[in-house]
């Protein structure tokens, strides 16, 4: 009988111990459940920032690169050698996403790129430095697909499609229309000039990418002109 009271009472400890064991389970439970839900948000927000860095535009590929408050969208233009081997990659950088640049209403279809460029531009839109960061990168695009490019104020719609026109001037509406054949008047409003110049090199872009060209680092852009 002593032995049978023993192992009574063996139990009776035992059951008096497993609440405490099943707190201490239910605790390490909810602590491996909190640590594995930190693990999943941490890579879902790593995702999310990632995919939220790189979108493609028409076919055209940007990156968002953020320098302290300016956010920039870059794309990269390969060069390739007259082997046809890739040697270099040429960076441009925009400051307005291309995706909100649809507001112009201005597509790539109505544009036709040339390997001769008069582009005309008002002397009084500096606009605080904006005005040569615009002109320095539409030349920029067109000198590495090998345009030659001038200013001539003098310079009517060429009918037989020699050449581009490119008209940059004030107006009290930003917006870009096609005014002759491949002669394209860009207003500017509110100095909104790099809105403007950045939808017509984004159209560029497309527009190369729509024609596979490549761009030839010692003779100039394999494009169709048309």
């Amino acid at each position: 009988m002593a032995v049978k009271r023993k192992d009574k009472k063996k139990k009776e400890i035992i059951k008096a111990k497993n609440p405490e064991r099943e707190k201490y389970n239910s605790l390490l439970r909810n602590i491996l459940l909190f640590i594995g839900l930190v693990v999943i948000v941490f890579f879902a927000a790593l995702y999310i920032a990632e995919r939220g860095a790189h979108f493609t535009y028409k076919q055209v590929d940007f990156n968002i690169i953020q320098e302290g408050q300016l956010k920039l969208y870059n794309t990269q233009i390969p060069i390739y050698s007259s082997a046809g081997k890739k040697i270099q990659t040429y960076n441009f950088y925009l400051r307005n996403d291309p995706r909100t640049l649809e507001k112009f209403n201005f597509q790539s279809d109505l544009l036709n790129v040339k390997k001769f460029l008069v582009l005309n531009y008002s002397s009084d839109m500096d606009c605080e430095g904006y005005g040569i960061i615009a002109l320095t990168n539409v030349i920029n695009l067109y000198e590495l697909i090998g345009a030659r490019i001038v200013k001539d104020e003098n310079a009517t719609c060429d009918e037989t499609g020699t050449y581009m026109r490119f008209d940059i001037q004030k107006s009290n509406e930003t917006k870009i229309e096609k005014i002759g054949k491949d002669c394209y008047l860009l207003s500017v409003n509110n100095c909104e000039i790099l809105p403007v110049t950045e939808k017509m090199m984004v159209e560029t872009f497309v527009k190369m990418k729509d024609a596979n060209a490549q761009i030839i680092s010692s003779s100039g852009a394999e494009l169709d002109s048309q």
